[in-house]
């Protein structure tokens, strides 16, 4: 995510830590000045995600996104409805602070899904069907081997 700044905003009056206020996620499809080929794909607009922070002292930040579908599978509305949900965990954080924000995430996915966090063994023992969705790498290669089928309850189905 990038950031931008205002050369002319005022600086900051205190050294109180910034509290986390408020984040929009303002999805935008800017259209491009000519349209590009890639993959066997015309892309005609640059998906972009333009993201808002608001500290409760009204201090401001700025951040955006850009989606590239054929390349991560990230799209403007997906990175959009994540942003949505991780301010539903950071709200009223300290800015300092937010990497501990992944606890109350967690937890925020937890209450919208009605699920909850489990081990990786646990979850093929009780899945009915277990969906793998990723991009293939060295680091997901072998995800899913002869010793993970074997936890798997009978009768699962591995898609």
């Amino acid at each position: 995510m990038n950031v931008l700044a205002r050369p002319d905003a005022p600086a900051r009056k205190t050294q109180a830590p910034l509290i986390i206020r408020r984040i929009d996620a303002i999805p935008v499809a800017l259209p491009l000045k000519t349209p590009m080929s890639m993959a066997g794909i015309t892309i005609a607009t640059a998906d972009n995600v333009i993201v808002r922070m608001e500290a409760a002292d009204g201090t401001v930040g700025w951040g955006e996104a850009a989606s590239a579908p054929q390349m991560t599978g990230e799209t403007m509305e997906g990175m959009t409805v994540a942003v949505r949900l991780m301010a539903s965990a950071v709200i009223g954080c300290p800015l300092s602070a937010v990497e501990e924000a992944g606890t109350r995430l967690d937890a925020a996915i937890e209450q919208r899904l009605n699920a909850r966090w489990v081990p990786k063994d646990e979850l093929l023992a009780q899945s009915d069907f277990v969906l793998l969705q990723l991009p293939y790498s060295k680091e997901t290669h072998h995800l899913i081997g002869a010793a993970q089928l074997k936890r798997m309850k009978p009768g699962a189905v591995l898609i």
